[in-house]
């Protein structure tokens, strides 16, 4: 669920920082920063740091207001290509770099490259976390975490030129069909390739922070699972930004349901006095309306009691009883639900309710049993009873009387 809510525009926000952390061979670091903001469909840099050497100075240009983005390279983070085998669990792609490892001390990531071969980068937990700590203990947010340069796979579908070398700080990189597929390590530390995405060109120096960046506006990251501080923090935020963003919303909708709910008010008031005039000007046909009133509640509860209104299966019955009649036996009534007693003056009818009387004549009353008998093997037959059957002989067609009672 909160996966979903993190690609919401209005809760992700526009603007993110994206900051890479080097760390040099004699173990100090070098931080880069970039602050980008997204207006529409357009990402734009509003501000950009590079060769940064110390927490304090970093700090002074990373806003507290914004999550961070962080990328690691450098001394520490180990990156090797391996073969990846069809059900390599991680345990064993961790061994092909560090044999007899223990996972639980390592964070890493696995990246995609030609054929059937991935680069894996990992770090040291307790390195991460130390590096993690210098952010949060300034009251830095880091929603997110990646190691090396390998997030530029995600940019290069939107590099302007198809790039085969791109030089950053540390690292030379091969490129093959929009996917790194070589690294190779380097000490150059100057600001390498400059690549132009959209109307920005990119140099080398910030363009780790500016991938990192760019992939959270446009939701590109591959899934990982986070070290548990790190993921703790970023559930934090997001939740954080729920509330926020919610209880916003909220008091705007519920300013929204009050200027709606007078709006509705006064113009119903409005109608209510118009309305309120036209009834006293029409006292006699209000109390006509009463009186039809009364007769349609009554005609109402009539068709109620008998069932009149609602849909029937009288057709059905007198078709299959048709259906059954043998050429022998001619039918004189059919009468569906008939009336209990005859009708009298101001007095409601009373209906013999799921009941057929069926009259007719036939030469023999053989021929009426066996039609009975076929009738009752119909499902929605309950019962037939025989009122009468008269035949003076054998020569003169038998009267008869029946009652059918169905389900």
């Amino acid at each position: 669920m909160l996966q979903k809510l993190k690609k919401i525009e209005l809760l992700k926000g526009n603007s993110v920082a994206g900051v890479s952390v080097i760390i040099k061979a004699d173990g100090s670091f070098s931080f880069s920063v970039v602050i980008l903001q997204k207006k529409k469909n357009k990402v734009e840099i509003t501000k950009r740091h590079y060769g940064i050497t110390t927490v304090e100075e970093l700090m002074k240009v990373l806003p507290s207001s914004l999550p961070v983005q962080l990328v690691i390279d450098g001394k520490g983070v180990i990156i090797r290509k391996v073969m990846e085998e069809k059900d390599s669990s991680n345990e064993s792609l961790l061994n092909q770099v560090f044999p007899n490892s223990n996972s639980s001390e390592f964070y890493f990531e696995k990246h995609k490259t030609e054929g059937d071969f991935i680069f894996i980068s990992l770090i040291r937990i307790q390195q991460l976390n130390e590096i993690y700590n210098l952010f949060n203990d300034a009251g830095r947010i880091v929603v997110n975490v990646s190691l090396g340069p390998f997030l530029i796979n995600h940019l290069l579908n939107y590099v302007e030129a198809n790039e085969s070398i791109i030089e950053i700080p540390s690292n030379q990189l091969q490129i093959k069909d929009n996917l790194i597929v070589e690294i190779n390590r380097t000490s150059n530390q100057t600001a390498g390739s400059i690549i132009k995405v959209g109307t920005e060109n990119i140099e080398g120096s910030i363009l780790l922070p500016f991938t990192a960046g760019f992939c959270y506006l446009l939701d590109l990251f591959d899934e990982t699972i986070l070290p548990d501080n790190i993921q703790k923090q970023a559930d934090e935020y997001w939740n954080k930004r729920i509330f926020v963003i919610g209880g916003w919303s909220a008091l705007v909708l519920i300013f929204i349901l009050l200027l709606v709910s007078f709006l509705l008010f006064d113009n119903y008031r409005n109608q209510s006095n118009d309305l309120s005039y036209k009834v006293s000007l029409n006292t006699d046909l209000i109390k006509r309306l009463d009186t039809l009133k009364a007769e349609l509640k009554l005609k109402k509860e009539f068709f109620k009691d008998y069932n009149l209104s609602e849909s029937s299966r009288q057709s059905y019955f007198a078709d299959q009883i048709a259906l059954s009649l043998p050429e022998t036996i001619t039918l004189t009534i059919m009468d569906i639900n008939p009336l209990n007693k005859k009708l009298k003056e101001n007095q409601a009818p009373e209906f013999n309710r799921n009941t057929i009387l069926i009259s007719g004549i036939t030469s023999n009353s053989n021929i009426l049993n066996d039609w009975i008998k076929k009738l009752q093997h119909q499902k929605w037959v309950k019962q037939i009873n025989i009122l009468n059957y008269s035949q003076e002989n054998a020569v003169v067609k038998g009267e008869f009387k029946i009652e059918l009672i169905f389900n």
